[in-house]
């Protein structure tokens, strides 16, 4: 990628976030044509959000892009953000498009059956072999664990030689002589009458004062000093014993004494627990598993996934990468003064252009510290996928941290510190085992702990809203067999919090009431459901017109907060009619260009000559209320703009900016995007397939769910995917993807293994068709009436709103796979089917159509 005008450090979110935007347009441009611009690319930004979860979400995660791809989704995508699991698929997408330059190469079969034979990723095999890889892990892991421990081992013996080089030099010194000097029995009893003489006065005391104030804290000053007393003379009597150490007893010269501590300490910055740890074993495994047939880019490095400046079109062909870890900050002594609290963290972006993290800063990735330009893809989704560590985010407990960190569950990573880019120079590793063993993890360190990034947010969605993604379609794939939408909870949360964001979901799709199973139904309604994301508050960062920040009178950067929620109060009430005629009004009014009029508005002393001004626009009711609640608004930012900014000129500039970004809002009636959730879930099927039992592989796929009544929420501690397990989470994922673009037969689009043909020949879909179909029930695959932009709802639909009852399903004698909530017709009646289901001796009933 070149570097070009690329800034090394950049302080702020929003400034990545922008030069992104430039790589992503030309993208765009290079892919679709100059049509492509920065105003269409603002209202039609997409990205996908693959969470975590293991291998069950990665397979899920493989069967929906599986089905998005068929259709020209994936390639639409803006960006693609993954975490933990979701990035093992993320990982194959990105490197099979660098190695073939092609989507129409991904998901070949020949990967998807090597990678369901993988599915026991960390033990895979069979008979012997397997037994061979299980020997493998553990001999692996207990010269890993030796390794670690060698940082531990060189403090201990450091310290044991400093002793011994101490007694030598005490033994020199004569400081036995004070040794032979100093009371020893007659200390001890002496010192135990004392405390004990205290103690049972203290006790006493304390008894019959009762209520009394202050009888306790001076008897524990008291007990304090004596205690400080009997430390004091134990150290004098330890330090004064070193010269009854004879040294020429070990058998060595002074100088062997010398040498040893200095090889210890050489060997103390070879000790890179990046190295050592058993983060290598498990990020082998996974490229092993997942980047396979990619070649030469199965260690790509992240910096080289992406550039849209390059004329290779597989440098930029796949969608701008997102890899979400988690910065543990665990330092609780107030040493850190960036973060309080003793589990804070923060979200720690991965990328092909920047890496880091709002608390820390951001670095550019292919030109900062050696590990980032050093980091690659595998490296990099097995950090995000971390999911044992010492430091563990919002989960960390410091009793784990110890154990973990003796018995090397150290599956993070130690990265370099961007706020202390000056000290850059060697690491004396052994300090960091001990900042992992006692919690002590924060941004004063020159290294950065980072790891899975479900520690702080699970779904990959967060870096999605901080991007104002117009579309999001987010995959929540983690265990969650309650359906509890812990994940999902914690996002709304931070959204709201942290971004200013509400997720609303629409009234009939509130995933609690139609995604969650019933236990007298034990299946769910729908797989997906949709919110749209409201914009609460804002804060504008305002810029000088060279896009530098704007500094205010005391040299501070000047940025206003922009509260939405008397608009939102108002906007509510307004019919999408009167929505509309409010577009269109701002649009001919053209506030921010005319900012003379408004200030001069704004001027006006009297509420009611502002309300003539209103009125004189000649707006129906609904639509002056939110002109009177704007003006409103206004007129507080620029009582707060005069307190800030003292130039006139600058000042108009600021306000020109805020009074743009209200326009926006208003006019999108506070909506920034839709974020479509999808949960892995199963519908009901409808009857019951007639399936050759010969064909071992489908019927094991049909009967799985019947035998493991927890899927697909099997718990993420299972990493081991046999065949039958792996296909019924991969067909379970093509098939929600289906139902999320409304496919009626998915089978129609999938090639058939008697014929090798497709019944249907698949086609792209534009961004804004997909936005309308989910903003204005657009039917993707009927003939529209009428194309409009992203986020109109003037197209006419050729069916009614979005229906809850399950895709159905055909399941024919030679189809592929169908999964174990699939519905299924009865097979096909061809001559093969007869003679195979007669073989099988199973029973023909009438043709039955099965939903999901």
């Amino acid at each position: 990628m070149s570097t070009k005008d690329q800034p090394l450090i950049v302080d702020k979110y929003e400034e990545v976030i922008a030069l992104e935007d430039e790589q992503l347009l030309l993208r765009r441009q290079k892919l679709y044509g100059e049509k492509e611009t920065k105003e269409e690319l603002d209202n039609t930004r997409f990205g996908i959000a693959l969470s975590g979860g293991g291998i069950r979400s990665a397979t899920i995660n493989l069967g929906m892009l599986k089905t998005l791809n068929k259709f020209g989704i994936l390639q639409r995508a803006d960006y693609l953000s993954t975490v933990s699991g979701g990035g093992y698929t993320g990982a194959y997408v990105q490197a099979t498009l660098k190695q073939e330059g092609d989507y129409k190469k991904l998901f070949h079969d020949d990967h998807i059956s090597y990678m369901r034979k993988r599915g026991e990723y960390l033990l895979p095999g069979s008979g012997w072999g397997k037994r061979w890889n299980m020997l493998i892990f553990t001999v692996g892991y207990i010269f890993s664990l030796m390794m670690s421990l060698l940082s531990p081992a060189i403090i201990i013996v450091l310290v044991a030689m400093s002793y011994t080089i101490l007694t030598n030099l005490a033994k020199r010194a004569q400081l036995s002589v004070i040794h032979e000097w100093l009371p020893k029995d007659d200390f001890y009893w002496i010192a135990a009458v004392v405390l004990l003489g205290v103690f049972v006065v203290h006790f006493f005391a304390n008894i019959l004062s009762g209520f009394s104030l202050g009888i306790s804290k001076k008897f524990n000053n008291i007990e304090a000093g004596l205690v400080s007393i009997i430390l004091l003379w134990l150290a004098i009597l330890f330090v004064s014993d070193l010269g009854a150490v004879d040294m020429e007893s070990y058998g060595m010269e002074t100088y062997h004494y010398l040498a040893l501590p200095f090889l210890l300490i050489v060997l103390g910055f070879f000790t890179n627990p990046n190295n050592i740890s058993f983060h290598r074993f498990y990020r082998n495994q996974l490229s092993e598993a997942f980047l396979h047939f990619t070649g030469p880019f199965r260690n790509i490095k992240i910096k080289d996934l992406f550039n849209a400046k390059s004329d290779k079109k597989a440098d930029y062909l796949s969608p701008y990468p997102l890899i979400n870890t988690c910065l543990n900050l665990q330092a609780m002594d107030g040493s850190d003064p960036r973060f309080k609290g003793a589990k804070a963290n923060d979200y720690f972006l991965l990328s092909p252009m920047y890496c880091g993290s709002k608390l820390a800063k951001y670095v550019s990735t292919p030109k900062s510290f050696l590990d980032y330009q050093n980091m690659t893809l595998p490296a990099a989704i097995t950090i995000s996928a971390a999911a044992v560590n010492p430091g563990m985010g919002m989960y960390s407990n410091k009793l784990l941290s110890v154990l973990m960190t003796i018995f090397n569950a150290r599956l993070g990573f130690w990265v370099s510190n961007p706020l202390q880019a000056h000290k850059r120079g060697l690491i004396w590793w052994p300090v960091y085992f001990f900042k992992e063993l006692l919690s002590s993890m924060g941004t004063s360190n020159q290294k950065l702990n980072i790891s899975d990034g479900g520690h702080i947010e699970n779904l990959a969605v967060y870096e999605l809203l901080r991007r104002r993604c117009r579309l999001i379609i987010a995959v929540d794939a983690g265990a969650d067999p309650t359906f509890s939408f812990t994940d999902l909870e914690n996002l709304t949360i931070r959204a709201r919090n942290e971004l200013g964001l509400d997720l609303k979901f629409r009234d009939d799709q509130i995933p609690e009431e139609c995604i969650r199973p019933k236990p007298s139904h034990g299946y769910s309604k729908r797989r997906f459901a949709v919110a749209n994301i409201f914009q609460l508050w804002e804060e504008i960062l305002v810029k000088n017109e060279d896009e530098s920040i704007m500094l205010d009178k005391d040299g501070k950067e000047v940025e206003v907060l922009i509260n939405y929620g008397s608009l939102k109060e108002v906007l509510h009430y307004l019919s999408k009619e009167e929505q509309e005629e409010l577009r269109e009004l701002i649009d001919t009014l053209d506030l921010s260009n005319n900012i003379h009029e408004v200030i001069n508005t704004l001027d006006l002393q009297e509420q009611d000559e502002i309300k003539a001004v209103m009125q004189s626009l000649k707006l129906k009711r609904n639509i002056r209320v939110v002109f009177e609640s704007t003006m409103a608004m206004l007129n507080g930012i620029k009582g707060r703009l005069l307190g800030l900014v003292v130039d006139p000129e600058d000042r108009k500039n600021a306000f020109r900016q805020i009074v743009s970004a209200i326009e926006k809002q208003v006019k999108n009636n506070l909506k920034m995007g839709t974020l479509v959730y999808i949960k892995s879930s199963v519908t009901a099927p409808g009857g019951k397939p007639i399936i050759p039992r010969a064909d071992e592989l489908k019927y094991g796929t049909y009967k799985y769910k019947i035998y493991h009544p927890s899927f697909p929420h099997e718990p993420t501690s299972d990493q081991f995917f046999d065949k039958i397990q792996w296909e019924s989470y991969y067909q379970l994922g093509q098939y929600i993807g289906a139902d999320v673009l409304g496919i009626k037969n998915l089978s129609d689009y999938q090639k058939s293994e008697t014929t090798g043909t497709y019944p249907k020949a698949s086609f792209d879909l534009d961004i804004a068709s997909l936005i309308n179909h989910f903003d204005a029930d657009l039917d993707l695959f009927a003939v529209k009436e009428e194309v409009v932009d992203a986020g109109e709802t003037k197209v006419k639909s050729s069916r009614g709103p979005i229906v809850e009852d399950p895709i159905p399903v055909e399941m024919s004698g030679g189809g592929a796979p169908m999964p174990p909530d699939a519905g299924f017709e009865e097979a096909k009646s061809d001559a093969k089917a007869k003679t195979q289901v007669t073989e099988d001796k199973l029973t023909g009933g009438e043709e039955v159509d099965f939903k999901m």
